[in-house]
């Protein structure tokens, strides 16, 4: 084999073709390994189920023979337990029942006097939050009042400070320029243009100045129109305020404003003459400043083109480096898919076998079948057991008879139905309990309903029995653990579920909470077997657990079931 896997590398074309057969070959002891291991897990469940059979086996003859004797004292204990216990739980009943009037009667005075309470202190916080908003109000106002008496006197003070040696600065300035008229005139042009910016400065200035005036009385405004929002019994109040206050404050703006502009225009005059001679160096400044912006911004221009080359041609790399790697990739996958054709011809060949003697064995066992044996035969003593007695060994060996006889033959389904055969299975689903040998039965019985529901013209009678989805809903509810129920009861609800009036009964309120729940339990589970598997996964293990009484059971297939069933039912959680 060694030198046949090199030939397969070395014509791929594969580079590193012994690193790579290497980790192929560990690869493969592996897989061997865990496959082997799947095996003999696979042989001891097997073995245990074969065991758990003839112990159900050996139990079901000890029934049938203590069955008849102790029919009759069965018979009378039942009738004097059910007698007793019909007493004990009418006692129960009614001391339950005196016990939820009382917690009832109780919790409606708890709720009428927490609903008074509630109202009063909602009524108690509505009160403060009123008080202390005029009480929060009214210390504002008096806070602006005293700030704004502070800043007109302290302005005053600041604007004659200013006046006076802007004054003097304006007369030394005016002998000055007086004996420079000449050179002035000359600069006059250059005087006019530098007004005319500095002009546009001061409109742009006080535009900014209204405009954030304007911004705070909006932002005020809006402030309190959100408090109207959240306080609806102050809306008028607090409405009048806002309309005063805004009021006060545009009043006062432009007052201010207006002294502002009368001053400025006042100062204007001398200030233009006294920085002319320092706005021409400020403006040679400028221009040089800008001219190295616009040199700085050519310079950055040219680096981020650079840049983007530099990118694309990284981008290209990229794109060339993925292209080899993804080429070197298919021709490995060539390698590895040339490998596994190989190993699973192999496989088939051996399994080919396999089936060829189980083809023989069933031929023989075709010629060699009596009458009695075949399905007709087997289905009507089944029927006759299962109407005709109430043995449960009859009723057990009668199921088993049918589940084979349904599972292979539409026609023993539609003659199960026509016999009413439907009535006695749902009645020894009823009856049985959660022990190992009835549950075997319920399976047994499950695969039959499940079975006769596959034909179309058998689905309606299905439904038709007698609680027929609530004793599904019932069992799933009980065996949701079970791998060998839970799946087939899901399938029967998904199959059941294309009949309309069926439909709406499983997706009544009650009955979706059910298959929520079961649903939620599942996840719970499979979240926490997922945890144990984690645990032990380096030891070859799989998530295979033994169910109450020796049943193997698969959390993940019945987690897998629920999900299908609620799929097909559109139910979300």
């Amino acid at each position: 084999m060694q030198p046949s896997r090199y030939r397969v590398l070395s014509e791929a074309g594969v580079p590193g073709s012994s690193l790579l057969m290497k980790v192929v070959v560990a690869l493969q002891n592996r897989v061997r390994a865990n496959q082997l291991c799947h095996k003999v897990h696979y042989e001891y469940v097997a073995y245990k189920q074969a065991v758990v059979i003839i112990q159900s086996a050996v139990r079901r003859w000890k029934v049938r023979c203590c069955l008849d004797a102790q029919h009759a004292a069965a018979t009378f204990i039942q009738a004097t337990w059910r007698g007793f216990s019909s007493r004990q739980m009418f006692l129960a009943l009614r001391s339950h029942a005196t016990l939820i009037q009382q917690r009832f009667r109780a919790n409606q005075i708890f709720s009428c006097q927490r609903r008074l309470f509630l109202h009063q202190r909602r009524s108690a916080v509505v009160v403060q939050s009123v008080f202390r908003g005029w009480k929060v109000r009214k210390q504002l106002q008096l806070q602006l009042m005293a700030a704004t008496i502070i800043q007109s006197q302290w302005r005053a003070h600041y604007s004659r400070q200013f006046f006076l040696s802007l004054k003097k600065a304006a007369l030394i300035a005016q002998a000055r320029v007086r004996s420079k008229q000449k050179v002035l005139r000359q600069r006059h042009q250059a005087a006019t243009i530098i007004q005319r910016l500095w002009k546009s400065h001061v409109d742009q200035r006080r535009f900014l100045l209204l405009r954030k005036s304007v911004k705070t009385i909006q932002q005020r405004y809006r402030a309190n129109k959100l408090r109207h929002d959240y306080q609806q019994q102050c809306l008028k109040i607090r409405q009048c305020v806002i309309t005063i206050q805004s009021a006060f404050r545009g009043a006062m703006a432009r007052h201010h404003f207006n002294k502002q502009q009368a001053a400025a225009v006042a100062i204007q005059s001398t200030w233009r003459k006294y920085i002319a001679r320092k706005y021409f160096v400020l403006l040679k400044r400028t221009v040089i400043t800008m001219q190295r912006l616009v040199r700085a911004r050519q310079i950055c221009h040219e680096q981020q083109q650079f840049v983007r080359q530099h990118q694309a041609a990284v981008a290209i790399q990229r794109l060339w480096r993925g292209w080899s790697v993804s080429r070197q990739a298919k021709a490995v996958e060539a390698a590895a898919t040339t490998i596994q054709a190989a190993w699973r011809g192999y496989v088939v060949r051996q399994r080919q076998k396999e089936l060829c003697q189980v083809r023989q064995r069933l031929q023989d066992a075709t010629v060699n079948a009596l009458p009695q044996a075949t399905l007709g035969a087997r289905t009507k003593f089944a029927l006759e057991w299962l109407l005709t007695t109430t043995r449960m060994s009859k009723i057990h060996d009668g199921i088993f008879e049918l589940d084979v006889s349904t599972k292979h033959s539409q026609e023993c389904c539609i003659k199960l139905v026509e016999e009413g055969g439907l009535r006695v299975l749902f009645g020894v689903l009823a009856r049985c309990n959660r022990s190992l040998p009835n549950q075997i039965i319920i399976a047994k019985t499950c695969g039959i309903l499940l079975n006769v529901a596959k034909v179309s013209s058998c689905t309606n009678a299905v439904y038709q029995q007698q609680n027929a989805v609530a004793s599904i809903l019932r069992l799933l509810d009980v065996h949701r653990l079970n791998s060998d129920m839970c799946p087939t009861l899901c399938q029967l609800l998904t199959i059941l579920s294309s009949i309309p009036e069926c439909r709406q009964e499983i997706l009544a309120q009650r009955n979706r909470n059910k298959i929520t729940e079961i649903f939620r339990s599942l996840e719970r589970k499979v979240s926490l077997e997922k945890q144990r598997n984690r645990q032990v996964c380096e030891h070859g293990r799989r998530s295979v657990r033994v169910h109450g009484g020796g049943m193997v059971t698969d959390i993940s297939l019945c987690f897998d079931a629920i999900m299908e069933l609620m799929k097909g039912l559109g139910i979300t959680v």
